[in-house]
């Protein structure tokens, strides 16, 4: 299967599973979404795969660049992010919406906590890694970072 053809059926599998109106996924689903958005986002972003592993592990690279603008991709492909402008409610809507019993509550809670930091920055990418760390540091037990 050539690249853009992967693309758009990593772009529509994703779509469905986390657009879809059915109930909370299971980790493994979440995790297997998160595959798809961290195949589509690393490479356009550049992150080295070190410095990725370390931010989902809450050891985040404040001087990176790339890891800045790889959480914006994120944001973007959770819906989160339209135009440019940060939009937490949709984020705590998905949250609450997809996540397994307790951690779609408290992933919900931690993004609420965090959503003044995107009025802080004027860069997009700065703005989505201050709300990144903001989270992790508001419940580090249920952060999850594609």
């Amino acid at each position: 299967m050539d690249r853009s053809a992967f693309v758009y059926v990593a772009m529509a599998l994703l779509a469905s599973v986390l657009m879809g109106n059915s109930d909370a996924m299971t980790m493994d689903q979440v995790r297997q979404a998160g595959k798809l958005m961290r195949n589509m986002c690393q490479p356009k972003s550049g992150v080295s795969m070190d410095i990725l592993e370390a931010a989902s592990n809450g050891q985040f690279a404040a001087d990176d660049r790339n890891l800045k603008c790889y959480m914006k991709c994120i944001l973007g492909k959770m819906q989160s992010l339209k135009n440019g402008k940060y939009i937490p409610d949709a984020a705590i809507s998905m949250a609450k919406r997809m996540l397994p019993d307790g951690v779609g509550d408290r992933t919900g809670a931690a993004i609420d906590k965090c959503r003044v930091e995107w009025d802080k920055y004027e860069d997009a990418c700065d703005a989505s890694y201050a709300v990144t760390v903001c989270t992790y540091e508001a419940d580090p037990e249920v952060f999850f970072l594609p």
